[in-house]
């Protein structure tokens, strides 16, 4: 993360709204993210799924958390220090 932060902090300063097609796919993204994290949950609740399916249901939730997570890092280099990363 060092290595990109530098990297960025050596490109002269942006012009105003040159963030914003980022701040609208990390806002886009976490939305579709949040749709399939509830259903996965609806899923892995239901009584109908075998103890496989579960699991299954379980290591895509950890994908999914993953993503955020890398939209965390994404924010956190490409967008102006203090600034909200789901703000459209």
């Amino acid at each position: 993360m060092g290595r990109a932060r530098a990297r960025l902090d050596a490109v002269p300063e942006a012009q105003p709204g040159a963030d914003r097609p980022v701040r609208t796919a990390v806002h886009d993204i976490r939305n579709s993210l949040a749709t399939v994290k509830m259903a996965i949950q609806t899923l892995a609740i239901g009584e109908s799924v075998s103890d496989r399916g579960k699991r299954r249901l379980e290591i895509a939730l950890r994908e999914v958390d993953a993503i955020d997570r890398l939209l965390d890092r994404l924010a956190e280099v490409a967008l102006p220090s203090g600034e909200p990363a789901n703000g459209a």
